[in-house]
């Protein structure tokens, strides 16, 4: 791993650092430990929780805007190591909190997918992950829960292209994305099942940027705005749980997923909007998991 790539990897985790200890100072000294501070991007480091395995597989498609070419379709498989929280809300045995931090490894492969087009390009993309997932859910008995959740997390992926790109606009942009690894972002949102507290079934949808360069205050400048949105929804949400609990957990599912699809749709064009930067590597999927709760 490159000086550079370390050093972008040391400034990312200490502006989320610093937005954590905003946070707290605003909160109080106790903010940590407070299990009713719940918000989408309340970053925690600490591994606090149930250790957990999740393994997911599902269908990717990856895309690169103004791109002439195509990306054949690519399967996904993905191992998470973590940590998971669950806490009713408000003492009320039918409704609860999720929170699940994370480290992946994930795997998008053209050679585990069935068909190909010998016209499109052949790409595989290894991927590094920390991630925040949380939700609200449903409790319809002791022992199993439907969870909505959304989730973000920081990530480093490495293309390996494996067909050669013949126009040459293409060859250029994609050389920015391989050979190395690159700082990317990505946000998903879905539905977990829980059958018994040890066992977890789920399904979601994921979008990943990946970045051929970091441009650290334009990342920054366009994280906030997304933070900022993200806070308010969160805001929006604590009046709903406190008038109408049962209503909390699908419209903190609708408006949180609702804002992060809208945040990375612009972003197809500009990497970091509303800056006028480079488009980013995309990587929509399909997901399908089990998750083991230890």
């Amino acid at each position: 791993m490159s000086f550079a790539l370390l050093r972008k990897f040391f400034i990312s985790l200490l502006v989320l650092v610093l937005t954590v200890g905003v946070k707290a100072q605003d909160k109080g000294d106790d903010w940590f430990d407070d299990e009713d501070s719940f918000h989408n991007f309340n970053v925690d480091f600490s591994l606090h929780g149930n250790p957990t395995i999740e393994m997911n597989y599902g269908s990717s498609a990856s895309s690169f805007y103004l791109l002439n070419g195509k990306f054949n379709k690519a399967k996904m498989a993905e191992l998470k190591l973590g940590y998971t929280s669950e806490h009713n809300v408000n003492g009320s045995e039918s409704l609860m909190k999720y929170s699940d931090k994370y480290f992946g490894l994930t795997n998008l492969s053209y050679k585990l997918s069935k068909s190909t087009n010998a016209a499109n390009y052949d790409g595989d993309i290894w991927r590094f992950s920390i991630g925040w997932d949380h939700g609200y859910g449903y409790k319809p008995g002791q022992k199993s829960a439907i969870i909505l959740y959304n989730g973000s997390a920081l990530t480093w992926s490495n293309l390996k292209l494996n067909t050669l790109a013949t126009n040459p606009a293409d060859s250029a942009m994609l050389g920015l994305f391989t050979d190395s690894y690159k700082f990317g972002q990505k946000t998903e949102g879905g539905m977990k099942i829980q059958i018994i507290p040890q066992l977890v079934v789920s399904a979601g949808f994921e979008r990943a940027e990946v970045y051929s360069k970091v441009m650290f205050w334009k990342w920054a400048g366009s994280a906030i705005i997304e933070i900022a949105g993200q806070a308010m929804l969160d805001e929006f949400i604590d009046k709903i749980m406190d008038s109408t609990p049962a209503a909390a957990p699908i419209i903190n599912f609708l408006l949180k997923n609702g804002l992060s699809y809208g945040i990375y749709e612009l972003r197809k064009e500009k990497m970091n909007w509303p800056f006028n930067t480079q488009s980013p590597l995309l990587t929509d999927s399909y997901k399908f998991g089990l998750t083991l709760i230890f």
